[in-house]
């Protein structure tokens, strides 16, 4: 489970595993990617996190403008799964809770995976979605970057807090997934088991 910020020395640890320090004002970081470091302020840690992830965000926009594309209505299939005409679209980069999958909301179970399910429906209704084929994934499934406009829904449904960044497939939408935690957005004002967790654990009841 994903829970609260744990405790440090007097202070609590936020997400990337730092706390602001009473006396200087720093921003300390005890562990994370940034263990040991500090920082004139929270601010210079996340600006720093930005410029490491900025290249390969260049990088995805160039692998975009290249690939073939596909577009029209989109029927959503899930929080991260679409589908355009016969093709169905596995969002790229991103994991969306599974339609079953409970949270924890103030003590009490809520449905993360049908919440999902229903903030990405919204994103699309009644709009064009226009989304752009990288190599396919499990299965051979179609794996997309996917836009309505100019607006990355990938990243939208991650910064919305309705999707985590799927890290082991990529690390495009790291910086979103901060700015959801930093706002409490969707899941984030809950307990969660990450979905590629929540699937394992599923598998293994089966067994």
């Amino acid at each position: 489970m994903i829970s609260p910020p744990v405790e440090s020395h007097d202070r609590k640890l936020d997400f990337l595993g730092c706390h602001q320090e009473r006396q200087t004002n720093g921003y300390h970081c005890h562990q994370g990617p940034y263990k040991g470091l500090r920082f004139n302020s929270k601010q210079d840690a996340l600006d720093l996190t930005v410029r490491d992830l900025a290249p390969k965000k260049e990088k995805l926009k160039r692998k975009i403008d290249k690939g073939p594309k596909l577009s029209g209505k989109a029927l959503v299939l899930d929080g991260d799964t679409i589908r355009i005409g016969k093709t169905r679209i596995d969002l790229f980069g991103i994991d969306a809770p599974e339609q079953g999958q409970i949270c924890e909301w103030d003590n009490a179970d809520w449905t993360c995976g049908i919440e999902a399910t229903k903030a990405l429906r919204h994103a699309v209704a009644g709009k064009s979605v226009r989304c752009v084929k990288g190599d396919n994934g499990k299965k051979g499934r179609i794996v997309a970057v996917c836009f309505i406009g100019k607006t990355d829904l990938n990243a939208l449904m991650v910064r919305r807090g309705w999707a985590l960044a799927y890290r082991q497939v990529s690390s495009h939408y790291v910086n979103d997934e901060l700015v959801a935690k930093v706002a409490r957005a969707g899941m984030w004002r809950s307990k969660f088991l990450e979905p590629w967790k929540w699937r394992q654990a599923q598998s293994l009841k089966k067994k």
